[in-house]
């Protein structure tokens, strides 16, 4: 089957560039959210807050049109592009004999691989 698979990183480019710069000249978008059959997004090793701002804004299109989403992990994940991630996540979801239930935005969550060092406030 031919998936239709997007990372966030390419979603929010493609909308950005429909709004700058089609909109004025073509009324109707060039995609819907249906459209797309896959959702991906990396788990991050140096930025858990941005990690965090993705999983909860995909976790809530996903839930919200019924499409899975899948989490990418590697050892490497901060040098992959996301045309990779997309891959990976399309591979992880043909390897699963496409179970949407295995990818279910309610346990799509991001990881923290390395334990927090936080400043204890007023020491």
């Amino acid at each position: 089957m031919n998936y239709k698979i997007i990372n966030l990183v390419t979603f929010l480019c493609c909308l950005t560039l429909m709004s700058l710069y089609f909109s004025p000249v073509v009324n109707k978008p060039t995609f819907k959210l249906d459209d797309i059959d896959i959702f991906s997004y990396a788990n991050n090793s140096s930025s858990y807050t941005a990690t965090r701002s993705i999983a909860a804004y995909l976790k809530g299109v996903t839930s919200a049109i019924g499409k899975p989403l899948i989490v990418i992990d590697s050892e490497n994940i901060d040098s992959l592009d996301s045309d990779v991630i997309a891959k990976k996540a399309l591979e992880k979801f043909i390897n699963s004999k496409e179970d949407i239930k295995a990818f279910s935005p309610d346990i799509a969550n991001p990881i923290y691989s390395s334990i927090p060092q936080y400043k204890k406030v007023n020491e």
